[in-house]
């Protein structure tokens, strides 16, 4: 599959028009906004689907990277993600990098749609931590406990 048959695809499955510029597209789903992209890796094309989180603070961003590093912990707290900064503005993302050799156009929505359970909860930890820091006179803030994974540091069984 290319990224041209992808945004067809899942175009199709969402009733929107996906327009390809440079391997990748754009989407608002739910209110979220995505940007799909097509990236050449060790294990070949993949379909990486990612979502800005927010500027991390410059003050005190050490809690909020140990909550971002441990939610990383066997996916648990980044719905099978990955978080990533950007280190040209400083933003966090999610991303989740998908084989667009065995991707279904299909799955795509549902894929999405646990993604944006993760980046509502994150935006909001991402949000709140900035205001606190801020308010705070340059004090690290606590953390929500639902900032941290399900179970600990251990994925349940």
């Amino acid at each position: 599959m290319t990224i041209e048959d992808t945004a067809a695809g899942l175009g199709k499955e969402l009733g929107i028009e996906l327009n390809v510029v440079d391997d990748s597209f754009a989407m608002d789903f739910d209110g979220r906004p995505f940007i799909a992209m097509r990236v050449d890796g060790e294990r070949g094309e993949m379909l990486t689907i990612a979502c800005d989180l927010g500027e991390i603070p410059p003050q005190s961003p050490e809690k909020l990277y140990e909550a971002l590093l441990n939610a990383n912990w066997a996916y648990s707290g980044a719905a099978g993600a990955v978080f990533a900064r950007n280190p040209g503005d400083g933003h966090v993302w999610l991303q989740d990098s998908l084989p667009l050799a065995s991707l279904r156009a299909e799955d795509l929505p549902k894929r999405i749609e646990t993604l944006g359970g993760a980046i509502s909860s994150w935006r909001k930890v991402v949000a709140d931590y900035r205001e606190s820091v801020a308010s705070d006179a340059g004090e690290a803030p606590g953390l929500p406990q639902d900032a941290m994974p399900a179970g600990g540091a251990f994925m349940p069984v």
